[in-house]
């Protein structure tokens, strides 16, 4: 305060009570933040995806009667809006009180956090196999995203280019 400048050392401990080690709880925190980590790359895919639909769905409207636009566009469209069901609910939940639908990949994943960290422990088994079970489903969902990216994007900025579409005026 002011002038006067006071300090004290300390040490933080865990609480004696449970009987855990320190590479128990390594443990732990290191699942927990894979999880965490696996969370945010399904989120991260989601996103790129929204933001992909909304471009596409612009030049569908610039696009018109465009077979070839609209055709592709949709193939797109079609696959983004499967690999995002299985990633997480789709569209906006203002109202989800009243939500009764099946759980997605990031919710699922999720839900093992507070099994994780209920305790101070070693994580079980279970509760590992959960995490690679949930994780595995998400690769391959972010792998599709990738081949859409990879392929099928390619053939509608194709189709696109192809159509000569006049430039916003």
């Amino acid at each position: 305060i002011g002038e006067q400048c006071m300090t004290q050392r300390f040490e933080i401990v865990n609480d004696p009570r449970p009987r855990v080690t320190m590479e128990e709880l390594k443990e732990q925190q290191e699942l927990l933040l894979r999880i965490r980590d696996k969370i945010s790359a399904a989120h991260e895919v989601v996103n790129r995806l929204r933001d992909l639909r909304g471009q596409i769905e612009a030049w569908r409207r610039r696009a018109g009667d465009n077979a070839a636009v609209m055709g592709a566009a949709q193939i797109v469209l079609d696959k983004l809006a499967v690999i995002e069901d299985k990633l997480i609910l789709p569209g906006e939940q203002k109202l989800t009180y009243g939500l009764i639908v099946r759980s997605r990949l990031n919710e699922g994943l999720a839900s093992v956090i507070p099994v994780v960290g209920s305790a101070d422990a070693r994580p079980t088994q279970q509760a590992y196999e959960l995490v690679d079970f949930y994780s595995a489903q998400i690769d391959e969902q972010i792998a599709a995203f990738d081949a859409v990216m990879a392929g099928d994007l390619v053939g509608l900025n194709q189709a696109i280019q192809l159509a000569a579409l006049p430039p916003i005026g």
